[in-house]
């Protein structure tokens, strides 16, 4: 066969199979040898890579930033939330307190508001065309001014109107605000009456009615109460 010896290319005689210290390596060894020169599937270098310590511990770090990132995020979000809450809760009570202490006292107000007005309007049938006085002993120029007093005093503290406007704009459930709505019309109904009957029969009915939407108004601050309890 052929081989290279000294730069020069030179033929030797092949030793028989088999014979005693023969260099001659059959085929399917000579293949085993190729195999295991051959390089590693780069595939099963990454696989090797992968399952390395280093690369173990880094992953795993990795991962265990990604959860305490997901975590305090979850976390966060839930104390804000708690936070709204709290603060709506905060307001819902502060406005159903003012409701209970200031309603009586508001549509009190602008009873003697109404009554003085409508008999205002009527004051010519009581005025005494001599004296020219009212039953009271007030002139019609006195009377005025009485009710100027009047109004004046009752715009600078809470209206009836303005309070129920406050829970209105602070509750949500269905029955607070239908209730808060219908004892609304009922006042704009009151404060535009012109006659002294209908204006006592209004006045009574919302004498009525405003309990119902305190109530109501309870009902919903248990409600959140015991969601933000539980939640």
């Amino acid at each position: 066969m052929l081989t290279l010896q000294n730069g020069k290319i030179v033929t030797v005689a092949e030793p028989a199979h088999g014979g005693s210290g023969s260099s001659w390596r059959s085929v399917p060894s000579i293949r085993v040898e190729l195999a295991e020169r051959r390089p590693a599937h780069p595939q099963r270098k990454f696989l090797s890579g992968i399952n390395s310590p280093f690369v173990v511990t880094l992953l795993g770090g990795m991962l265990a930033a990604l959860i305490s990132q997901v975590w305090q995020s979850r976390a966060s979000e839930i104390a804000y939330q708690r936070t709204v809450l709290e603060a709506a809760l905060s307001e819902r009570r502060a406005v159903a307190n003012q409701f209970a202490m200031k309603f009586a006292s508001a549509i009190y107000r602008a009873e003697l508001l109404k009554r003085r007005e409508i008999w205002l309007r009527e004051a010519a049938s009581y005025q005494d065309k001599t004296s020219g006085k009212f039953p009271d002993g007030r002139t019609f120029d006195e009377q005025r001014q009485n009710y100027e007093a009047i109004a004046e005093r009752y715009y600078a503290t809470e209206t009836p109107e303005g309070l129920v406007s406050t829970v209105l704009a602070s509750y949500s459930s269905e029955s607070t605000r239908t209730r808060a709505t219908q004892l609304y019309e009922l006042l704009d109904r009151f404060m535009q009456v012109r006659k002294m009957d209908e204006m006592k029969s209004l006045y009574a009915t919302i004498n009525k009615e405003y309990p119902q939407l305190l109530v109501s108004m309870v009902d919903e601050l248990k409600s959140v109460d015991r969601a933000h309890s539980t939640g």
